[in-house]
């Protein structure tokens, strides 16, 4: 995947990204912990960008994109989009703003209202936005329909009569109504068979080229991301452990977590020996993290230093100047 030049001004800047649960506990249900989901994430996306986001299930992945669209609000950070920051945005503003971005999620079923016929689904954020009705309405929704690879007349029908990935394109034609520039996918093919994968994974590739869209991928499928993402982040218990090029990442992995996550990853050739590294134990609760590296308790190369201190981040020579670790081993 080719890199998108440097030079280009972000759609979408974040900064230290937080996002605790309280626990509550007792007869006054008093705040006694904090699940600690995303803590301190930075990154951003350029124009016409894939950032694919990785790691294991419960690490933050989704908090992180459902917390930037404010389904979630934050516990502390920036989330910059075109320059406004909208964590700091009122209700009106924040409506006004969700025309730019969208989200693709997971279950493509669960997320379509089954009483609603799919041409009523895919008009409705045309309607809340008070952007077209009548004839207008029927020709955009036909042509949304159309562009997604569904027939028009299939508008008529409800969400139960389609296969899961005719469910998906649906909810992609959603997301594409109000003309947005940023989309979050959730998993978005994970619930799909490989041969639909491949499909969607293609419509989304040729929308992001047709109308310069930038996501924000989400996904524990290694080979997915590779496909579809210019930039990727490895994330571990609500922190990143490395952030570079696609092609950096999967050519020359530095952090021992995504090292052991690529060794995991089959590869489509019978000749090609990869040695496995296998972690030890389990991953640890975000309500009680590990201190020091959170990582620890896993690696294989786990240091006096990794148990008591936080890994700094640090900058490694790359071919586009962008890779990042955080790990003891380079400081």
């Amino acid at each position: 995947m080719e890199p998108i030049a440097t030079h280009t001004r972000s759609l979408l800047d974040v900064r230290h990204l937080k996002k605790y649960f309280p626990v509550r506990s007792g007869l006054l249900a008093n705040v006694s912990a904090w699940v600690k989901a995303v803590d301190d994430v930075t990154f951003d996306i350029k124009p016409g960008e894939t950032f694919g986001l990785v790691g294991e299930s419960g690490c933050g992945k989704t908090t992180v994109g459902r917390t930037i669209l404010r389904l979630m609000e934050p516990t502390g950070g920036e989330a910059l989009f075109e320059g406004d920051n909208v964590f700091a945005m009122d209700a009106g503003t924040l409506r006004a703003a969700r025309r730019r971005m969208q989200m693709v999620f997971q279950d493509p079923y669960g997320s379509l209202n089954p009483r609603m016929t799919v041409s009523a689904i895919v008009g409705e954020p045309l309607k809340v936005h008070k952007l077209a009705g009548g004839p207008e309405l029927a020709e955009r929704v036909s042509q949304l329909l159309h562009r997604v690879g569904l027939r028009p007349d299939q508008g008529s029908r409800y969400p139960h009569e389609f296969s899961g990935g005719q469910r998906q394109r649906i909810g992609i034609a959603r997301a594409l109504a109000l003309n947005p520039k940023f989309i979050v996918c959730d998993e978005a093919v994970s619930a799909l068979d490989v041969s639909i994968q491949a499909q969607i994974l293609n419509l989304l590739k040729d929308l992001q080229d047709e109308y310069r869209l930038s996501y924000l991928f989400i996904t524990h499928d290694l080979n997915v991301v590779r496909y579809l993402a210019h930039q990727l982040a490895v994330m571990y218990l609500g922190k990143f452990a490395e952030m570079a090029s696609s092609d950096v990442i999967f050519s020359n992995p530095k952090h021992p977590y995504t090292q052991a996550l690529l060794s995991a990853n089959p590869v489509p050739d019978p000749a090609v020996k990869r040695e496995r590294i296998l972690l030890a134990g389990d991953v640890p609760t975000p309500l009680n993290p590990p201190s020091g590296c959170r990582f620890h308790t896993r690696c294989p190369h786990v240091m006096d230093q990794c148990r008591t201190v936080e890994p700094p981040l640090i900058h490694l020579d790359a071919p586009d100047g962008g890779h990042k670790v955080w790990c003891h081993l380079y400081a």
